[in-house]
């Protein structure tokens, strides 16, 4: 025999290789994952429907005020080209620092500023219009998903800790640290040469609808997509609401690591159950972990929207990993930044 048939015969009766253990793993990790949460909405019933009280009355009282309109006129810019003018003037920065074109930087820019997910939104318009390539949407979504200027200085800052100093430090640090993800990542993973040319291989001049037909698109994209926020923000405000009472009723954990569990899970959540009496650098850091990470509630909420209509979607370990790294960068950074800017007489700065 040749040395192909006796290659061909050991291989015969070999068995094939199939992802069926693979898909035989998934309704078991479902069937466990509904069991916990079912369990966690029969242990404590009237927590869980306080949590879901307090999840829409977030979305009412906060969220909707805060992100519709500006979710309305970001879809607007893109639509009508109005976001193509400050894109140019940030195509050579946005490259060399962050790897990106100038309409994911002008993205970043306003998702930074008006927070999550209007960056992401806002990028996954510009998919569409395809203006940017699913690994420049992706490179978008990691690093534009933080809390926005207004939450973070005024409710975060003034009114939860009585200090506008305070909410304008932790809001720099996440931005800070969200570029620090972003220089790395252009180190780590270079972008190749259709994403560099994206800007200028991809954009098409188009006739531009009528400013009626630009604004029913705008509202009705951005309607749906603040649905999926509010869906992801009352589910997950009613899974830490029950599982936080489970956590005080079974376990002697301190306080500090209850709040990270729950901002993990959801970031308000996480924010305002921090006791504000710890002291100063740990607080600030704790609340820089927290911010910086956004919680799975965002995490969920960013990729709802970012749902393509050719099938391709942004895969979810690339924006785990990036926020898990601007959490610690911004803990590290305010660790350090608080041994010099905090007093220890009742101020905070």
């Amino acid at each position: 025999m040749t040395r192909e048939e006796i290659h061909v015969t050991k291989n015969r009766y070999k068995p094939l290789k199939t992802n069926r253990d693979s898909v035989a793993k998934k309704p078991i990790i479902s069937a466990l994952m509904c069991g916990f949460i079912l369990f966690l909405l029969l242990k404590n019933p009237a927590i869980a429907t306080a949590s879901v009280k307090k999840g829409l009355s977030l979305c009412v009282g906060s969220l909707l005020p805060s992100l519709f309109p500006f979710m309305i006129v970001s879809e607007l810019s893109v639509k009508s080209g109005l976001a193509s003018y400050p894109a140019r003037l940030l195509e050579k920065p946005s490259r060399k620092i962050l790897g990106m074109s100038g309409d994911a930087g002008c993205a970043f820019v306003v998702g930074t500023l008006c927070g999550f997910p209007i960056g992401a939104r806002m990028g996954m318009s510009l998919y569409e219009q395809g203006k940017l390539t699913l690994s420049e949407l992706t490179r978008l979504v990691c690093l534009s998903s933080n809390a926005g200027l207004a939450f973070t200085v005024i409710t975060l800052g003034r009114e939860r800790l009585g200090s506008t100093k305070i909410g304008i430090l932790l809001y720099s640090a996440i931005v800070l640290s969200s570029i620090m993800v972003g220089v790395i990542a252009k180190w780590a993973f270079p972008p190749s040469f259709s994403e560099k040319a994206s800007y200028y291989l991809k954009e098409k001049k188009t006739t531009t609808p009528s400013i009626a037909l630009l604004l029913t698109e705008s509202v009705k994209s951005s309607s749906l997509a603040m649905l999926y926020v509010c869906g992801f923000v009352t589910f997950f405000s009613t899974v830490s609401g029950s599982l936080g009472a489970i956590f005080k009723s079974y376990f002697s954990m301190p306080d500090a690591i209850i709040s990270l569990i729950f901002g993990a899970l959801e970031l308000t959540g996480g924010l305002f159950s921090l006791d504000t009496a710890l002291p100063h650098s740990v607080l600030l850091s704790l609340y820089g972990a927290i911010l910086g990470f956004s919680g799975l509630s965002v995490h969920f909420q960013i990729i709802s929207v970012c749902d393509t209509k050719n099938g391709e979607t942004v895969k979810y370990l690339p924006l785990f990993c990036a926020k898990l790294l601007a959490s610690a960068i911004s803990f590290l950074l305010l660790l350090v930044i608080s041994q010099f800017l905090c007093n220890c007489k009742g101020g905070l700065i």
